[in-house]
Parts: structure tokens; sequence; C-alpha cells
């Protein structure tokens, strides 16, 4: 049975396709008469399908910058393959609205674009550990404490100590255009999958 066709915003497919490897975005996807969370990632080589085929570890916590801010941090652990993290800065309005929306609607869809054009969608419930986990981090989210500057200095830091160790970082797009958002008016559709 063909699933239906996934809406996403062109102007943020343009500016993701646009943006260099290694990469994570955070937005709102339309998948029939229901509107969720994604992440997308891009990576520099490209993920096995066998790899693909064990599935994607996901999960979350949160940090804090060295000023004290919160970011949260988001990991994904392809197995056998990469364990990827990308930091996302909470205030940042685009990007609480696609967590909100995830809580909300109790699922997400994870798409990867590899380096060789093949692109990969998954669509996941949260289980009840992870929602959990994502519902009792929201109120330190929607908290509009941690500047970007403040941010900045979070990456760098984390970045010359990942953890987990050996995994690698993302850098986070696509996080500053309201039109990433808007699925009514300029929009692209994937051909149904299934």
């Amino acid at each position: 049975m063909a699933l239906p066709p996934i809406t996403f915003s062109r102007t943020f497919i343009n500016d993701f396709n646009d943006a260099d490897a290694p990469c994570c975005a955070l937005g709102l996807v339309r998948s029939g008469d229901t509107v969720t969370g994604f992440f997308a990632t891009k990576s520099e080589s490209v993920v096995p399908r066998t790899v693909l085929g064990m599935g994607i570890g996901f999960g979350h916590r949160m940090l804090a910058t060295p000023d004290n801010k919160p970011v949260c941090q988001f990991a994904f652990n392809f197995y056998g393959f990469e364990q990827y993290s990308v930091l996302v800065n909470p205030s940042n309005a685009l990007a609480l609205k696609a967590i909100e929306t995830m809580v909300a609607q109790r699922d997400y869809f994870f798409f990867i674009l590899n380096p060789d054009d093949g692109f990969s969608a998954f669509r996941s419930d949260l289980g009840e550990e992870n929602l959990a986990g994502l519902r009792d981090s929201l109120p330190l989210m929607q908290s509009p404490r941690t500047s970007q500057a403040s941010y900045e200095n979070a990456v760098r830091t984390f970045r010359l100590a990942p953890d987990p160790s050996g995994s690698k970082t993302l850098n986070w797009v696509c996080r500053d255009d309201a039109a990433y958002l808007d699925l009514e008016e300029d929009t692209v559709d994937l051909p149904p999958l299934g």
C-alpha cells in the first residue's frame, strides 16, 4: 500500500539541497492530513542500504552552554556505520515549533540525503521513552534564554570533545526562515512511497 505524498516547503528543500554536508535540519512536513516534525540529515559519505535496513537509533539530551544556558543535543546512530550529533538552540522558534509538533503528534519523520542523491525516509512513532524525554525537556526548551553567541560557544566546545566520543557533529542548517514551516503556499511533494 502506497503512503500519501510527503509535502515540504519548497524554500526548505532548495536551501537544504544547497547546504554543505555534513548537516542536519528540523522542520515541518505534511503527510496526508497530518503535519508533523522531521529531522533531515545530509552526510559526506553514502549511508549503505544495508545500514539503513537496520534502522536508526535516536536520542536527545539537554546540555548546558559554558555560561550555563540550555542547548539540545540530538544523536542519530546508524548502526555499524556512524554516529552523528547536532546541537540545537531551543530558543530558535523554528526548531521549537518542529519539536513541539513531534511531541503533540507523537511521531516524526527522519530523512537522509546521501551525496549520491539517494534519498531515504523513515516515519517513526515516538515511543513512550523518547516521548517522555522530549516532553520532560520541553519546558526548558520553551524558556527562550540561550543567545546565539552562547549557542555558538557551546558548539565550539562540543566539537572539541564530542560526546559520545567519536561521533561526528553535524552543522545545524535551515533555521532562520519562517518560510521553511509554510506548507500551504510554495510546496513540493515527494512521490508516494511504498
